[in-house]
């Protein structure tokens, strides 16, 4: 186990300046981070990673209400939001499509006025982003005009965000990801296409060479595989690649993925799906929390 002194250590990864830098953020969209914003944030979940294995508990947020809106069924992310709430202190609060009612902005305001926190699982696409878009205006038109000036950070739990999890995954699991080769087999149809989009950009921005396909040829030579593609990916056709690690996407079941497969890295699956819960704690910290860095360091006195 981990010292006190060492865990310390361990936060000297963290640029204090970077991290004032993203307090106050409105929207969160981790494709919209500088390189080292991006780099800061990762660490800090590895951080809060380290405490939280070592049953060190940091309730930066006491007493704040963390709510998200489902408008798209995905278990794991719901799953990672409670999780991160819970961990830092905030009350978590599931809400479904209904709270959009009578319109987004006012769903913003409302959210405004009594949460401290606010998650979208939104719809895939253009629709999703619109929603995003209307309830983040609702936040700040109620921020602006009531004149609380306080932190309240609006989360989609769309693909580039619930990714940052799959890449601290592989950052434990591979190291440096630097020319690190991932294959990406979307799913079918525009909003396939849309979520490989953001995960492969998202992917890219943290080092990985992604190659877009799902011919099971190219998985030659691969160090991980997101296979969302209906192609059948058996373990013979995963075979050239017999040390990559296969990622499943974690909203629903991969519809070409053999269950040998799936059997064989359900404890790799399972890790990989407790890697957002400790992104998302960071983007809260991140969002909320006033001289973190220092904030951190008291955890450890």
């Amino acid at each position: 186990m981990l010292r006190v002194e060492a865990l310390k250590q361990r936060l000297s990864c963290l640029d204090a300046e970077v991290l004032d830098g993203l307090h106050g953020l409105g929207r969160f969209e981790p494709l919209g981070l500088s390189a080292d914003q991006l780099s800061a944030l990762l660490c800090l979940a590895e951080r809060l990673e380290d405490l939280d294995r070592r049953h060190l508990r940091a309730p930066l947020l006491p007493a704040e209400l963390a709510a998200l809106i489902e408008c798209r069924e995905d278990p794991s992310a719901r799953w990672a939001w409670v999780g991160a709430a819970t961990r830092l202190g905030m009350a978590p609060l599931v809400l479904d499509a209904s709270a959009l009612r009578p319109s987004p902005v006012v769903a913003g305001a409302l959210a405004g006025m009594n949460a401290h926190a606010l998650a979208l699982s939104a719809p895939l696409g253009a629709e999703g982003q619109a929603l995003v878009e209307d309830l983040a205006a609702g936040v700040s038109d109620y921020l602006r005009t009531s004149f609380e000036g306080r932190a309240l950070p609006v989360v989609e739990l769309g693909p580039a965000t619930l990714a940052l999890g799959d890449v601290l995954f592989l950052r434990e699991a591979l190291g440096e990801l630097e020319g690190k080769r991932l294959v990406l087999a979307a799913a079918a149809g525009e909003a396939g296409a849309a979520e490989a989009e953001a995960r492969a950009a998202l992917f890219a921005r943290c080092g990985l060479e992604v190659t877009r396909g799902h011919d099971p040829a190219a998985l030659e030579g691969a160090h991980a595989v997101l296979w969302r593609h209906e192609t059948p990916l058996t373990s013979e056709a995963f075979g050239p690649s017999a040390d990559a690690l296969l990622l499943h996407d974690l909203a629903a079941p991969p519809a070409g993925v053999a269950q040998e497969l799936l059997v064989r890295f359900q404890g790799a699956i399972a890790r990989q799906a407790n890697k957002r819960t400790y992104a998302l704690m960071a983007a809260l910290a991140a969002a909320k929390v006033r001289n973190l860095w220092l904030r951190l360091q008291e955890l450890l006195d």
